[in-house]
């Protein structure tokens, strides 16, 4: 589950634990985000979106991960700003990979593309996290 999923759903599972202070969480997750734009924003122009990405996603999951193995709330908030942290450049990135190779008078709809699809992804994934926490429970 990605990172802003699961972020939607760290005030249940706290609440499913009885861990107080679920809006660490999500200040957490908010913070790592916002540092990692304003300070490293420019890594996929000069790396490579496909490098950034990749890291990215495997901070992410190296936060999930730890968010749903946590035995305590601060554990649950480390995972949580990690999540932050890693899923910051993830767009971004793929959004310069989505325009790089392509001729400057389609990167617009390159771009539109990207943003739909991020879009889709939320839409549906939102909804598919629910029906997931229902079957199986809050941490699933």
């Amino acid at each position: 589950m990605h990172g802003h999923r699961r972020a939607g759903f760290v005030a249940l599972d706290f609440a499913a634990r009885d861990w107080p202070s679920a809006g660490f969480a999500i200040g957490g997750f908010a913070a790592g985000y916002i540092a990692v734009r304003l300070r490293f924003a420019g890594l996929p122009d000069r790396l490579g979106g496909f490098k950034v990405a990749a890291v990215s996603l495997l901070i992410e999951a190296a936060g999930q991960v730890l968010m749903w193995q946590a035995c305590s709330a601060w554990a649950a908030l480390v995972g949580a700003a990690i999540s932050g942290i890693g899923f910051s450049l993830v767009f971004p990135s793929m959004g310069v990979e989505a325009v790089r190779r392509l001729p400057p008078q389609n990167r617009g709809a390159a771009a539109g593309g990207c943003v739909a699809f991020f879009d889709l992804a939320l839409g549906i994934g939102g909804p598919a996290a629910g029906l997931a926490a229902t079957a199986f429970d809050y941490p699933a």
